[in-house]
């Protein structure tokens, strides 16, 4: 009996130990500056769910166990918390209040551009125009290795990005007043690098394919068709002119290129000596044309098989496919529709 006593008392005490560790040890090595929004009515299981979901903290029951010896009344808002705070003090800032009214909502466009974001966010005077696309054109080289987890495709082949384009993800965010370039880009990466973990991340690593690759893609289909099921069924176009050795001749890459925006390119548009023109180079170009949303990445990564090799969008939007060039010459009386 005394045996199991002392049993009993050990287990008791390395239990203890345990999540006294995981209470008030640094959540990660990691310095990073997080915004948490806790919504009005939200319970504390609620809040400890969502902590655990968006990977701030490993699990909700250490947050649970110290929230019932410390009882936390947490407050409604957009708290700014970092990677390395303890449970004990994340509990602690979710507690204290926040300054609702400096609170901003933006909303960035699937599709959108570097310099559309740039325009956007100066019209709005949240940014200057000029000091968004210098921070997007010219990262620190510290602040790409703290995101290491979504360039990681681009360094092991040894190439530093130069540009941010295509990874500034779209979504609607809530900022504050006085929120710098850096800040807002962190918010979008941040928001990537949730969406990529998980099945995205599974199925780069199974089917072998390069972040960098599917975002390029990505970033086409974005420019070229609307709907997910358009986008699943053009990638598998492209994937296969691809692997032919067919150019993809898409001027939505032309229109990077000349900035017109017109659905299409004109002849001497067409024979600009640049890699981004894929009338002229086969393959992908060496990076993304705009900023894809979840649905056109997972078009890229997840094609839908079909007997495709070419297709044109009507001025309505409506997507006509063929299976041989006469086909698709016969296709073009559509493009005035």
């Amino acid at each position: 009996m005394k045996k199991l006593f002392h049993l009993f008392c050990f287990v008791a005490g390395v239990t203890s130990l345990y999540l006294f560790s995981l209470i008030f040890s640094p959540l990660s090595s990691e310095d990073k500056l997080l915004d948490f929004e806790i919504f009005k009515g939200q319970s504390a299981a609620q809040i400890f769910i969502s902590l655990e979901e968006k990977g701030i903290i490993p699990s909700v029951y250490p947050a649970k166990i110290y929230n019932h010896m410390d009882p936390h009344a947490f407050i409604a808002g957009i708290h700014s918390i970092r990677t390395n705070y303890s449970i004990s003090e994340l509990l602690d800032v979710l507690s204290q209040s926040v300054n609702t009214a400096k609170e901003r909502t933006i909303t960035v466009i699937e599709g959108w551009t570097a310099e559309d974001m740039a325009a956007y966010l100066n019209k709005e005077e949240i940014v200057p125009h000029q000091e968004f696309m210098s921070f997007v054109k010219n990262p620190p080289k510290k602040f790409l290795e703290d995101y290491s987890f979504i360039f990681s495709s681009l360094q092991k082949k040894g190439f530093v990005p130069k540009s941010l384009e295509g990874y500034l993800f779209p979504d609607t965010y809530k900022i504050f007043d006085g929120s710098t370039s850096e800040d807002i880009v962190c918010r979008m990466l941040d928001n990537l690098e949730t969406k990529i973990k998980g099945k995205i991340q599974y199925e780069l690593d199974r089917s072998g394919k390069d972040l960098h690759g599917v975002m390029i893609m990505a970033s086409i289909l974005e420019k070229e068709v609307r709907t997910h099921e358009e986008f699943a069924t053009v990638s598998d176009i492209f994937w296969k002119r691809i692997a032919k050795g067919m150019p993809l001749q898409a001027d939505s890459t032309v229109n990077y290129i000349t900035r017109k925006g017109t659905a299409r390119s004109s002849y001497d548009d067409i024979e600009i000596d640049s890699p981004y023109n894929t009338y002229r180079y086969i393959g992908l170009p060496p990076g993304p044309i705009s900023n894809p949303g979840f649905d056109a990445i997972m078009g890229a990564l997840f094609p839908v098989k079909n007997p495709y090799y070419y297709f044109l969008t009507s001025k309505s939007g409506k997507v006509y496919y063929a299976e041989t060039f006469e086909e698709h010459k016969a296709n073009r009386r559509y493009l005035d529709e």
